[in-house]
């Protein structure tokens, strides 16, 4: 949204970039292999506030960051799941986030995707 800062993410960790360090990232996400099995799907910064960020997880969690807040943001500001109604074998691939959109209509909704639906 500044247009200077970005971020990018693998399956462990989410990194904050600035243009004008090209060389210099800072990780503000990190999922320890041997502290948890989660691992990240998706990130995306908001589109209005660049202090605001979300990503989703292969566990089903939406988590909002505030950088305002703290850098390190393992413990997200807010995390949200949709509990499915009953659990199967295939509960967790069916649940993981795949996708994650800030609502074009207002900067306060996000619409999240997983293998069979849109919420």
């Amino acid at each position: 949204s500044d247009g200077e800062t970005f971020i990018s993410a693998d399956t462990s960790r989410i990194l904050l970039w600035n243009v004008n360090y090209s060389s210099l990232a800072t990780e503000i996400v990190y999922f320890s292999a041997e502290e948890t099995d989660e691992e990240i799907r998706t990130a995306i910064f908001h589109p209005k506030n660049c202090s605001q960020f979300a990503f989703g997880t292969d566990c089903g969690f939406v988590n909002i960051c505030d950088l305002r807040k703290r850098l390190n943001c393992n413990s997200p500001s807010l995390a949200f799941k949709y509990e499915e109604p009953s659990r199967t074998i295939f509960t967790d691939v069916l649940s993981a986030i795949s996708d994650i959109k800030w609502s074009p209509t207002s900067d306060r909704q996000l619409l999240s995707r997983d293998f069979m639906s849109v919420k």
